[in-house]
């Protein structure tokens, strides 16, 4: 009881309104699935890592596992029209790998760096592991072949406004060494805004606990999970 007392005064303490979240995590089983979720770029892995290291300083092993370490080869995925596409992941493998973590002693995590575009595999002990962190934006999926919030123990949505979204997600641009023209980053994002309507927006119905993040990247729990229709009106003008 006394860990997890400090542990919900670090969290509270570096990251705002999560104490709920974090009550939450932390009365879960051993080896248990945190799957996050939401739009690219809304900050994800930013909220996985945090929650990692945060855990990891009161002595909790934590695993993250992210969604696009499934993707298909680099080649294959320059084929397809959308970021979103479903046809760029390997979801027989992330399925087997899920399905496992209950059941095998180890297993074997891929290792995928977006900016350097390196690719690794991992063995990862099961039997060190307190909690596994799953980020992507397929993580609350439920229809095949993206019904993966079957694995969830806890099911997080993550969000936030649209003007962060395109901000974040120029940021990631600029870093890259051959980046798109503003009129190219224009097309991609409508794009992504019109996969997301369709394909991840609809899975927030499946979260268990909804997070805004603002622009100063602070997270609050929300309490409404109510799911409207997006618009998007806004962001074309905005862009």
């Amino acid at each position: 009881m006394k860990k997890y007392f400090i542990l919900f005064a670090f969290i509270f303490q570096c990251y705002g309104n999560l104490d709920s979240l974090v009550e939450r995590i932390i009365s879960l089983d051993s080896r248990s699935v945190v799957s996050i979720g939401g739009c690219p770029g809304v900050g994800k892995s930013t909220l996985a890592d945090q929650l990692k290291e945060d855990l990891e300083n009161i002595g909790l092993k934590v695993l993250v596992l992210n969604l696009d370490a499934f993707s298909q080869p680099d080649a294959y995925r320059k084929t397809l029209p959308g970021e979103l596409d479903l046809r760029r992941m390997d979801w027989q493998r992330m399925h087997d790998v899920l399905s496992n973590i209950k059941q095998a002693t180890s297993i074997l995590k891929p290792v995928y760096n977006q900016l350097t575009r390196f690719r690794g595999e991992e063995v990862i002990d099961l039997e060190k592991i307190d909690c596994i962190l799953f980020e992507g934006c397929y993580a609350l999926g439920d229809f095949p072949p993206m019904d993966l919030v079957q694995y969830a123990d806890l099911a997080v949505y993550l969000e936030t406004s649209i003007d962060n979204i395109y901000d974040w997600k120029w940021d990631r641009e600029l870093k890259k060494n051959k980046r798109r023209t503003d009129e190219e980053f224009y097309k991609h994002m409508v794009g992504i805004m019109e996969e997301f309507a369709k394909y991840v927006y609809p899975t927030k119905k499946n979260a268990d606990v909804v997070i805004w993040m603002d622009s100063n990247h602070d997270c609050h729990v929300i309490e409404n999970n109510r799911v409207d229709k997006p618009d998007f009106s806004l962001f074309r003008q905005a862009i």
